[in-house]
């Protein structure tokens, strides 16, 4: 008996774009496809291996509308490989000045660099190959910051493409963590892949889990925060505490509408901000732990 997909079609304004699909990726969605619907408009395809759960944000029945998303049409629909499509039409993404980023298959010829870094990242189940606005802010800070010789814990790490990144910048020690699984398998095979024997490497610890795996007397020169704001709430005064004194945190995964609130809790905690980017409607800072940098 072949295998079944629940699908959701939704219709919503092209700026909500990013948060409805990123609300969908919390309930646990395999795949969205994203076509125009209108001069200001798109409309996504979301499946899921079974119904999904209800969610703040979402419409939950056809026809119902709520703020700037509309629920068109559900059902059931055969499988589908709708990553084997995604890598059909992938192209290599520049990020920033020195970063390529390839999600297509291996057995595509590599992408031509003209001096950039490339990371090799094949789409599969982990979150996070560069595409998202999110992701591409905090490269673009990366690739301005102090990076050499310097140890960096990555929180949230996904596909683990900040901490190689961060690697191939020259850092001495790279730590990333997720709670998800298979983000952290995928990851680990990232780094496997990215590999080059002839560039000196510092060392790099990938890793499905918890903060609780850090040491607690362990400082980090460089905190990468790449997660929506309401999943860390609770350990930003652990993350805080992790970054020496004139040590800095990159952090990302903030709608521009939580950008006061968020952005005062990490003051309150010793962190300043010395640097801003938005895109869309995700902002991006660069902080401080004491000095300016």
């Amino acid at each position: 008996m072949a295998s079944r997909y629940f699908s959701r079609t939704y219709r919503t304004e092209a700026a909500w774009e990013d948060l409805c699909t990123q609300r969908l990726v919390e309930v646990g969605t395999r795949g969205i496809e994203v076509s125009v619907a209108g001069s200001d408009a798109v409309q996504l395809l979301a499946y899921f291996s079974t119904p999904p759960p209800p969610h703040q944000g979402l419409p939950e029945r056809v026809g119902e509308q709520r703020g700037h998303v509309e629920l068109l049409a559900e059902g059931w629909l055969e499988e589908r490989d709708w990553q084997e499509e995604f890598r059909r039409h992938v192209v290599p993404i520049q990020i920033g000045d020195r970063f390529l980023v390839d999600p297509g298959e291996l057995d595509r010829p590599p992408p031509v660099a003209d001096g950039r870094i490339v990371l090799r990242l094949p789409t599969r189940t982990a979150f996070g190959t560069g595409s998202h606005e999110t992701t591409q802010l905090t490269l673009e800070w990366l690739e301005q910051v102090e990076v050499e010789n310097r140890t960096i814990l990555d929180v949230g790490s996904g596909s683990g493409v900040l901490s190689l990144a961060a690697q191939r910048l020259g850092a001495r020690c790279v730590i990333g963590f997720d709670l998800d699984l298979p983000s952290a398998l995928m990851s680990g095979q990232y780094e496997r892949l990215n590999r080059e024997p002839s560039v000196p490497r510092g060392r790099i610890g990938l890793y499905a889990g918890t903060s609780g795996a850090i040491c607690p007397k362990a400082r980090f020169d460089l905190l990468m925060v790449n997660v929506l704001p309401h999943r860390i709430a609770s350990e930003l005064g652990w993350l805080a505490g992790r970054v020496r004194s004139g040590g800095l945190a990159l952090v990302s995964g903030v709608l521009d509408a939580e950008e006061n609130s968020v952005l005062a809790a990490w003051r309150a905690l010793g962190l300043d901000p010395v640097g801003r980017r938005q895109r869309g409607e995700w902002v991006a800072w660069k902080l401080t732990k004491g000095g300016s940098q």
